[in-house]
């Protein structure tokens, strides 16, 4: 027996009203200089998500909410992570001297992936089993860092960034961590969502961490990392800066504070794009892709609050 229109119209209805949600949503963009919490909190009601709004308003001692989206929140991760820091320069008594040689700040890319929250959890659990492995053959060395999720529309990026601009090292990365090895641009970078709408947004799965070489070799490090993950400018390891120019404490407070980014806006330039001077914050995030990136790092995070983190201690 078929089924009525009515009941088609019951089965069909939630799914309806989150497309209706998604196409309001596309058309409502963050002001350029808005405030950035005033933007979380419209975004968060305008998707209905009222219990959230509620959490980071009343965050406070003894019910912080945890995300990098309360100025508070992700104030206190970045000195959790500088303390740990710190605690290890000391416990392995290294002066300034020895923080230069033996301290890298790393980034690795680890993959493109559609911005689902599934797709994300897989890409982080293989990196994590790579970092095992890396861990494993270098035991004696020391990390603590994070796992950042960023936003980047595919579709802007391919159309968009010139070939001669700035950003066209950053394009041409994006689209080799997504499958497009050719020299001309992908033809379709689209995909739908559970919910039936056409998207073009991805998450840039990736890594910054600074990472202590211990017993080992530096070079030997990074020879190995760029077996590991092959491709063009999906590495990057740094020395600290020189100290005469920036202190070991502000390098340190720099590094932790960068692995928790609160982003509303895309990361990348149009640069060499005739812009209609009518279109305006063309980088600024819309509602729904504010809501893309707050539930990954939600989702990401925990109920603890600590899956972002990425870490391994010496093994002697």
């Amino acid at each position: 027996m078929s089924e009525s229109p009515f009941e088609i119209l019951k089965r069909t209805r939630n799914e309806s009203f989150k497309r209706m949600l998604w196409h309001l949503g596309e058309l409502d963009k963050k002001e350029t200089h808005s405030r950035i919490d005033a933007f979380v909190q419209k975004s968060l009601k305008k998707s209905r998500k009222f219990r959230d709004a509620e959490k980071l308003k009343e965050c406070r001692r003894g019910a912080y909410c945890g995300s990098i989206y309360c100025a508070e929140c992700r104030n206190r991760m970045a000195l959790k992570l500088l303390r740990r820091v710190r605690l290890h320069i000391s416990t392995q008594k290294m002066d300034e001297v020895a923080c230069r040689e033996r301290l890298r700040w790393v980034t690795i890319l680890h993959s493109l992936e559609h911005a689902d929250v599934e797709k994300v959890k897989e890409a982080t659990k293989r990196a994590r089993a790579d970092y095992v492995q890396l861990n494993r053959k270098f035991s004696s060395s020391w990390a603590q860092g994070a796992f950042e999720y960023e936003l980047v529309d595919m579709v802007k990026v391919s159309s968009r960034v010139n070939k001669n601009s700035s950003g066209s090292r950053k394009k041409n990365t994006l689209k080799t961590l997504g499958g497009d090895n050719t020299t001309l641009d992908k033809s379709d970078w689209s995909w739908t969502d559970k919910s039936g709408n056409r998207r073009a947004d991805y998450i840039l799965v990736h890594t910054h961490f600074l990472m202590d070489c211990g017993d080992e070799d530096w070079t030997e490090i990074e020879k190995d990392m760029r077996r590991r993950w092959d491709k063009k400018y999906q590495v990057r390891v740094d020395g600290l800066t020189n100290f005469s120019t920036r202190s070991l404490d502000d390098s340190l407070w720099k590094m932790s504070s960068y692995c928790f980014k609160n982003r509303c806006s895309h990361h990348y330039e149009f640069g060499g794009y005739d812009i209609d001077e009518f279109e305006v914050n063309e980088n600024m995030f819309s509602v729904n892709e504010f809501i893309t990136v707050y539930q990954t790092y939600k989702t990401m995070a925990g109920l603890r609050n600590t899956g972002l983190l990425l870490s391994w201690q010496m093994k002697h």
